[in-house]
């Protein structure tokens, strides 16, 4: 064992030499660093499996059973079949009026129901029952959209048809822009998206983290309008008290 031995003042003292130098210590903070980091990591990593998990669960993976007649259809656009069954249903009588949102470029109601297979003669009739959103390029716009179209039509009972996939984030934000609707989800299948078995394909493993990233984002950005509005209403409250 080694000692030191220092002057210190004229006295003499003997240190311990704990065999630590400079480069030691630094990797001991640098081990240290890495260890809180790792753990950070993991416990993130669990809250994302867990979340990821949660929101398939919530992927419908049966057709509704519900028949009810509804005051107001709303299909929003962007995953195939989408539109089709959207047609179905008003062809069936399942409610007076529907509202396309998302529509790009200037497709008319008539050119709609054509691709959609509905003979030209009904097309005359069901063309006054539609009306079709040019405006929306987001789930977030489509809400905003179908909240105008239902306070203009004063609909209270509201069927939803989209893909199934996309269904969670759709009535995430449909329920938060319109509260006192009743809202009935018709969720829509596709043979290239497996929800039994998604994490046997590559194609719905994408899909789904796609889908659950911006289920995640939906929910900061709500909070954040949230917090916001609570921030700047309590600033104006102090505000005013103060300017007494």
């Amino acid at each position: 064992m080694l000692y030191i031995v220092r002057n210190d003042a004229s006295n003499v003292i003997f240190q311990k030499d704990t065999g630590a130098s400079l480069p030691s210590v630094f990797f001991q903070h640098l081990h240290a660093s890495f260890m809180s980091i790792s753990r950070l990591f993991i416990i993130a990593l669990v809250i994302w499996a867990t979340g990821f998990l949660g929101y398939v669960s919530m992927i419908p993976e049966k057709r509704t059973n519900d028949k009810r007649i509804t005051d107001g259809i709303v299909v929003l656009t962007g995953g195939k079949y989408r539109i089709s069954e959207g047609v179905r249903l008003i062809r069936n009588k399942r409610s007076p009026r529907m509202l396309v949102s998302g529509i790009g470029g200037k497709t008319n109601i008539s050119a709609l129901l054509i691709s959609a297979g509905v003979s030209p003669q009904e097309t005359q009739r069901l063309q006054s029952m539609i009306d079709i959103d040019y405006q929306s390029r987001s789930t977030s716009d489509n809400a905003d959209q179908t909240t105008d179209w239902v306070k203009k039509h004063n609909i209270k009972t509201l069927r939803v048809v989209t893909s199934n996939y996309h269904m969670p984030r759709a009535l995430r934000e449909m329920r938060q822009h319109l509260p006192e609707a009743d809202i009935i989800p018709h969720p829509v299948f596709s043979e290239s998206f497996h929800v039994e078995r998604w994490y046997a394909h590559r194609n719905s493993i994408g899909l789904l983290m796609s889908e659950y990233h911006k289920f995640l984002a939906a929910i900061l950005i709500h909070f954040y309008q949230k917090s916001s509005y609570f921030l700047l209403s309590y600033y104006t409250k102090v505000t005013s008290i103060a300017s007494f």
